[in-house]
């Protein structure tokens, strides 16, 4: 027997740890090192899947929907309509159109650009426990390395080697079947339905006429989703008949019992007259999956404020308006921002209170929707035996009121202490807690058009936009300077050396497009040429758009001023000359320079 002392555990330190190296996990690791913060992700697969699939290169960008229910003729089915995608029915959406694409592909790309930043994810690598201080001294401390969690790597089927991880702060988005939430004692709270479906990825052989737009097919035989994929691929759910399934007892589906085979005999019945399958029988199914609808979310998005969790970690649904991925990537955003506030200084512990009480709400409310979109969705048309089956109109107001929800664009977040709810009266157009709207403008120096959003980068930094107003009339000089004087002493409290170091600052005037509007402008709101905006027209007389008063209810004979979260929602809104606001809103959660991280 060897006498040699234990090999002591390797230690290491770290801003943030994220587990789960899915969408939600690069996502969130992605905006951190982009904001400047040490990050280390770890996930426990040994490789990411689907990398080697030439069709992940290119999404299939969906711009039609196509509806179908039973034929008022004869067997089978028949086009009742055809209207814009989801997007394109929101009201407010700058690419109207969906993109669907592959989650490998996805993932790829927040890896290149993670690489690109010098991280790479930790693969094969758990973690078995996790510790977080109970000592409030350190839980309010930024700095402090708050949780430690141990993490082993298999370096061979045989070997495995033992760490122990300094955190400042841990993000789980490790799954439904989360490590992170176990380990901390959290539980998803809801339900599972009686609703089973069936998805199969394949290259079809079809003479379906609406196989490249988003299709939903009520019939006598079940239900149907059809989505275009990348290449020439498509997905295909189609509603299973629970009586017809073998169910373990915890009601489950006996995935033994079933075959992409099976699916595709169901797509058929669905189909009719229409006929689909395989174009390549030999090549077989891409994927397929039999899932049971369960609509839960977690009891607590946090602990301690130390760690988080995040995607699927914290809710669960049906994937029938495709908001698992994006509701992840959404949590993912929503929370990196204010953990790289607090990191670098600007902000105070309690910011981090309001991503549970940001995103809790949201997730409650895609689960109200999704149970509503899930049973319309699942139900059978009217017949002689179901009098009361979901009719077509019914299905599809619940598909448009929710565009703006399931694209996201409709998220709007309740009043808290980043979104204050005043002087909404000075920008009617513009709603509190959300998105910041997107708009043509043109850029004063060049004319060259401007979406808003290009400049609205997501940079970590807040967007101070000041719409100064109409540059002509007689106060504009006078005005502006004042606004000025407000903003510098705001950024010489708040601020970093320079104000382009601590937050963005986008000037918009309202009238023609004029390189010499520029001019009058003090330098802190006019930080650079490209950063200054006009809503008018050019020189040449081309109408942009009716700008101030029509779009963003703006008086452009006396302008506002707009605050933008770094995650591109809107947190304040004040009239330019009452900027004693800017102290007020910012003074509620952000440090001074002197309580500031190095």
């Amino acid at each position: 027997m060897s006498n040699a002392p234990p090999t002591p555990i390797q230690e290491s330190y770290t801003d943030v740890l994220i587990i789960g190296a899915g969408p939600t996990g690069l996502m969130a690791a992605t905006a951190l090192r982009r904001a400047g913060v040490d990050v280390r992700i770890v996930d426990k697969k040994q490789t990411t899947y689907g990398l080697a699939d030439d069709l992940l290169r290119q999404g299939a960008q969906i711009r039609v929907s196509a509806f179908y229910n039973p034929s008022t003729t004869g067997d089978g089915i028949e086009l009742t309509s055809r209207t814009p995608s989801m997007a394109a029915a929101a009201s407010d959406a700058r690419y109207p159109y969906s993109v669907n694409l592959h989650q490998g592909l996805i993932e790829q790309n927040f890896q290149n650009a993670l690489r690109a930043m010098e991280v790479e994810v930790e693969r094969s690598t758990v973690p078995t426990s996790i510790e977080i201080s109970e000592d409030e001294g350190v839980l309010q401390d930024p700095e402090a390395y708050a949780v430690k969690v141990h993490l082993d790597c298999a370096l061979s089927p045989s070997e495995t080697a033992s760490s122990l991880l300094h955190a400042r702060f841990v993000v789980g988005a490790d799954g439904a079947r989360s490590w992170t939430r176990k380990a901390l004692g959290l539980v998803l709270e809801g339900e599972q339905t009686d609703l089973y479906w069936g998805v199969i990825d394949f290259v079809p052989d079809t003479d379906f006429p609406d196989v490249r737009n988003f299709c939903a097919l009520h019939t006598h035989h079940g239900s149907l989703m059809l989505i275009p994929r990348e290449g020439d691929m498509v997905r295909i759910y189609v509603q299973l008949d629970k009586d017809a399934l073998d169910l373990d007892e915890k009601g489950d589906v006996k995935r033994e019992k079933l075959s992409p085979e099976v699916l595709m005999q169901v797509a058929k019945r669905c189909l009719r007259p229409f006929h689909i399958d395989l174009e390549h029988p030999d090549s077989g199914y891409h994927w397929w999956t039999i899932y049971r609808v369960g609509q839960r979310v977690a009891n607590q998005f946090a602990v301690r404020d130390r760690v988080f969790l995040a995607g699927d970690a914290t809710h669960t649904h049906s994937p029938k308006a495709g908001q698992g991925m994006n509701a992840g990537i959404g949590d993912a955003h929503n929370l990196a921002w204010k953990i790289a506030q607090v990191l670098k200084g600007h902000a105070d512990m309690s910011l981090l209170k309001t991503y549970e009480f940001e995103r809790r709400q949201y997730a409650q409310d895609l689960i109200a929707f999704d149970k509503t979109y899930a049973k319309m969705f699942s139900g059978r048309p009217p017949s002689r035996d179901n009098t009361t089956g979901v009719t077509h109109d019914e299905f599809y107001k619940v598909y448009k009121r929710s565009s703006s929800f399931t694209t996201g664009i409709g998220i709007t977040y309740a009043p808290s202490v980043i979104n204050r709810p005043a002087h909404e009266e000075y920008a009617s157009g513009i709603t509190i807690g959300a998105r910041f709207p997107p708009r043509v403008l043109l850029r004063a120096a060049d004319a060259m058009p401007i979406n808003i959003h290009d400049l609205l980068l997501a940079n970590g930094r807040f967007k101070v936009l000041v719409l100064a107003g109409d540059y002509t009339r007689p106060t504009f000089a006078t005005d502006v300077r004042q606004f000025a004087e407000d903003l510098t002493a705001l950024l010489a409290k708040y601020g970093r050396a320079t104000a382009l170091e601590s937050m963005d600052v986008v000037t918009i005037l309202a009238g023609k497009q004029d390189p010499g509007c520029i001019l009058p402008l003090p330098p802190v709101i006019r930080l650079h040429w490209s950063s200054v905006l006009v809503d008018g027209t050019e020189a040449g007389g081309l109408l942009v758009n009716p700008g101030y008063s029509q779009y963003y209810g703006i008086d452009p004979s006396s302008g506002a001023v707009v605050i933008v979260r770094p995650d591109a929602h809107v947190g304040a809104v004040m009239p330019l000359l009452q900027a004693e606001g800017l102290m007020d809103y910012f003074g509620a959660f952000l440090r001074p320079r002197s309580g500031r991280r190095a």
